[in-house]
């Protein structure tokens, strides 16, 4: 058994995630193909910050709302902290670069890495969940218990 699919059984038996087990955790995952795949990570990253900096100064409306006032959004918009159009990625590529290069560094997902990388630098636009995973893991709380309960990506991340 891997260690992340132990680590995600512990946290299953000891209830520490609310979330109902299915038989999807059962079935690991078809290995990836064989070759190099920076090709394609670097355009899923690329992806996730073009796409991240285009919804970024729209992240909070319903998407009546923002079709209502923007239409289509083909450009960048406003950003409220630069004051222009112009594209500025938020908080969740940062932590999803942070999260890469930690886990090339460690040569696969490592949970504590990745929580004490993501409290050594200072995070643009960070939410108020993860600034509490932030607060408690610096504390001393193990990083399985760092986070609070939320419906809001920021448990995601």
């Amino acid at each position: 058994m891997s260690i992340n699919r132990k680590i995600l059984e512990n946290l299953f038996s000891a209830k520490a995630i609310n979330l109902r087990k299915s038989s999807l955790f059962d079935t690991p995952p078809d290995p990836l193909p064989a070759g190099p795949l920076f090709d394609r990570i670097e355009g899923m990253m690329l992806g996730l910050a073009a796409g991240d900096a285009l919804g970024i100064t729209t992240e909070a409306m319903l998407p009546a709302e923002r079709r209502n006032r923007f239409g289509e959004i083909r450009d960048y918009l406003p950003n409220r902290y630069a004051g222009e159009c112009r594209g500025y990625p938020s908080d969740d590529t940062q932590l999803a670069f942070w999260t890469l290069e930690q886990m090339i560094e460690d040569n696969g997902f490592v949970p504590e890495h990745a929580a004490a990388r993501f409290c050594r630098g200072k995070i643009f636009g960070i939410g108020s969940t993860v600034r509490q995973f932030i607060a408690n893991y610096r504390q001393g709380t193990p990083w399985q218990k760092c986070g609070p309960e939320s419906a809001g990506n920021g448990a995601l991340m």
